[in-house]
């Protein structure tokens, strides 16, 4: 897949809302999907970049607030995002390292606390940073056991995707049921 083992951009930080389905408790449209890994961290908290790579986005966005994304490999980026500020040595075209500061922990866009919110993008599409994750940087999982995963991957994102574009029944009018007593 070409893509790199990353490490944690938060060594030590707990996962605080994982990849997929988000679940909102009393709200009948559900949470939507969550296309990343949240961190919890303090406001001002370092972010380190997840691979060697070249920054090719900083900047701001809507729903991320200050935001970087670095490209890995050819087909594979990482995104960070709700930054407090970023990093005085890095910039767009500019070349990072695994390990390095790129940005500070913030709560920009719409956030509800401060955290990082990290992504994966591959070919374009967001997948589920996990299997590409360590401590140490080193792949936790094996090549064949990774493609396998990934096609379970894509499976969800498919049923998800169908449930989505799934037409809702329009609801049963007053003159619908009461003309039929």
């Amino acid at each position: 897949m070409g893509a790199p083992a990353l490490a944690t951009p938060r060594p030590g930080s707990r996962i605080s809302s994982p990849f997929g389905p988000r679940r909102y408790y009393g709200r009948p449209s559900g949470g939507g999907f969550h296309n990343g890994i949240d961190y919890e961290a303090r406001v001002g908290q370092p972010i380190l970049a997840a691979a060697d790579g070249v920054v090719e986005l900083q900047g701001t966005h809507f729903e991320y607030g200050l935001t970087v994304k670095i490209r890995h490999a050819d087909r594979f980026t990482t995104l960070y995002a709700h930054l407090s500020r970023f990093a005085a040595d890095t910039a767009v075209g500019g070349s990072v390292r695994k390990g390095q500061i790129i940005g500070y922990v913030g709560m920009t866009g719409r956030s509800t606390g401060a955290h990082l919110h990290f992504s994966t993008i591959v070919d374009e599409k967001f997948v589920d940073p996990a299997p590409y994750l360590s401590d140490a940087g080193d792949r936790i999982m094996k090549p064949r056991a990774l493609a396998s995963f990934r096609k379970w991957q894509d499976d969800v994102q498919a049923a998800v995707k169908a449930m989505r574009d799934r037409q809702r029944r329009s609801p049963v009018r007053d003159d619908d049921w009461t003309s039929r007593i």
